[in-house]
């Protein structure tokens, strides 16, 4: 048996009764719903709930150990879940990490961020503020402005930049350190004070020092 709340709207009949909180024999609090599955079960449409306070307002979720998990889990219609929280060091870590992934307890977590504060992403222990961790060669880092890239990190070690990301190429090839213009771009080295302290055109190739038309 279950002990059961009920409510009549002034505006229906005698007798039509709407169950709105359910207390069942296990303990399980349901409100909305007669059949709740977890110690408090809240069901209907719209459904919010509120914490007002005129001061400090918490919501506080405390786990036994850092064995257990400790996480907010947003489901759509049951399945597709994302969980935020801190890890199960039976799953990730120590348990003492924060995340954001699609499991309970952090295992194969997107986003990790350690007590220190480093933050990885792809990897459940930066050691580093922040490191990010692809499966290949080709996973990119990309620094944009109004959508347009302007720096690309790939996996490899090469770095792209420019005024549209593709402009110039620092990368590492058999023992040697290439710095490569691309879209027919010119060479220009120079200090604050020097503009072409050195120069190479693309068009022939040729070096100028001081002198931004090499013959």
């Amino acid at each position: 048996g279950h002990l059961r709340f009920l409510v009549q709207d002034e505006t229906e009949s005698v007798g039509m009764l709407t169950e709105v909180l359910s207390l069942n024999n296990d303990g399980k609090v349901g409100i909305g719903t007669a059949s709740p599955d977890e110690e408090l079960t809240v069901a209907g449409n719209n459904v919010r709930i509120n914490i007002d306070s005129s001061t400090d307002a918490v919501l506080e979720i405390d786990r036994g150990a850092t064995n257990h998990q400790s996480h907010i889990e947003y489901q759509t219609a049951g399945s597709n879940p994302w969980a935020v929280g801190v890890t199960d060091s039976g799953d990730s870590g120590t348990g003492d990490e924060y995340y954001i992934g699609r499991t309970a307890g952090g295992a194969g977590a997107y986003l990790t961020v350690e007590p220190s504060g480093d933050v990885g992403i792809g990897t459940a222990s930066p050691d580093v503020t922040l490191q990010v961790d692809g499966p290949d060669a080709t996973e990119e880092i990309k620094l944009s402005r109004s959508g347009a890239a302007k720096v690309r990190l790939v996996g490899d070690g090469t770095v792209y930049w420019g005024a549209s990301a593709d402009q110039g190429r620092l990368s590492w090839d058999t023992g040697k350190v290439q710095i490569t213009t691309l879209d027919s771009n010119d060479f220009e080295i120079r200090t604050t004070s020097k503009a072409n302290a050195i120069y190479i055109d693309d068009t022939n190739g040729n070096v100028g020092v001081g002198t931004a038309s090499p013959k």
